[in-house]
């Protein structure tokens, strides 16, 4: 299988992912993201597979190994993201039997249901979801930051089910 990984994950994420990936020497990372909505004229790059690439790079993941594969939208950015993939699988003729997607773990639950829609049955999807830093989730309801974040992604989990998953599609 290839690792897939959200460039727009936190550092800390990025890191813990980066010593994984580096226990894998003959696998393939693919970095996923979209277009990055600030900060650009600071960036060294505009979208977060870029960004999420040049981190893991740092971070001592051999360059050869990631690549980056862009979607260039503001909505929808998970479905979008993933489509892209599945879309630069396609064009490249890239055959592969699984994916192995690491990603925040609050959103691994959407990012499994989203590569499941895409991808079907053709291949073996699993997830490694890693604890954000900033939110403790046997105290989550504790903060504002563990508020926004559960009750953001419940929304957006009705929302994509409804719009792409469920259905009513």
């Amino acid at each position: 299988p290839v690792f897939v990984i959200e460039g727009w994950v936190d550092d800390s994420i990025l890191k813990e992912a980066s010593e994984i990936f580096k226990k894998f020497s003959n696998t393939r990372i693919f970095v996923i993201g979209n277009e990055i909505e600030y900060g650009k004229p600071l960036l060294p790059t505009d979208n977060f597979a870029d960004l999420g690439r040049l981190i893991l790079i740092k971070d001592g993941v051999d360059e050869e190994k990631i690549i980056a594969v862009h979607s260039n939208v503001l909505r929808n950015r998970t479905f979008a993201a993933v489509q892209s993939l599945k879309t630069y699988l396609d064009k490249n003729k890239l055959k592969i039997n699984g994916i192995n997607i690491i990603t925040k773990d609050i959103h691994s639950k959407r990012t499994y249901l989203t590569f499941r829609k895409i991808f079907g049955n053709s291949l073996k999807i699993g997830v490694t979801p890693i604890s954000d830093e900033k939110i403790n989730r046997a105290s989550w309801r504790k903060s504002s930051e563990g508020i926004k974040s559960v009750l953001s992604e419940d929304v957006a989990l009705i929302y994509y089910y409804v719009r792409f998953l469920g259905p009513f599609r």
